[in-house]
């Protein structure tokens, strides 16, 4: 019980700080909840991704997850720019850009829409959540 709550709470902590980074994807507004309740549901997929692995008869090793999971990831992004419009807002946004402190990583592309931020978005968040689910096993 423990661990699975550790997996819900580390994906809500990733699904925020990923919304925090990804330039356009922003919330309405600045309250916790915009970021709580997509966070929680983002990681209850992830917890549940092992289960539909196991029962669709998928590989448990990375390309299965990468694959089932970013699909899952796709949907609930869309399902929140579609449906839940209310917590984040899908723009045009770019991948790169972060200022460092001594330096600052440039522009590596552009994304020109929402959906291309929401497909870009979700594979990044997919493969980050991976290696952090990789690093809390200990292997």
């Amino acid at each position: 019980m423990k661990k699975r709550i550790f997996i819900i709470i580390i994906n809500l902590l990733l699904f925020w700080a990923f919304v925090d980074a990804m330039p356009g994807i922003s919330t309405n507004g600045e309250r916790a909840m915009n970021y709580i309740f997509p966070g929680l549901v983002f990681g209850f997929l992830m917890l549940i991704l092992p289960d539909l692995l196991s029962f669709f008869k998928f590989p448990k090793n990375f390309w299965g997850k990468f694959l089932i999971g970013s699909i899952l990831t796709l949907m609930w992004l869309g399902l929140l720019n579609a449906v839940f419009t209310g917590f984040l807002t899908f723009g045009p946004g770019k991948v790169g850009y972060i200022d460092m402190v001594l330096f600052t990583i440039p522009t590596l592309f552009t994304l020109p829409n929402a959906l291309a931020v929401i497909f870009v978005g979700s594979l990044l968040l997919n493969i980050c959540s991976i290696i952090l689910f990789n690093l809390s096993k200990g292997d």
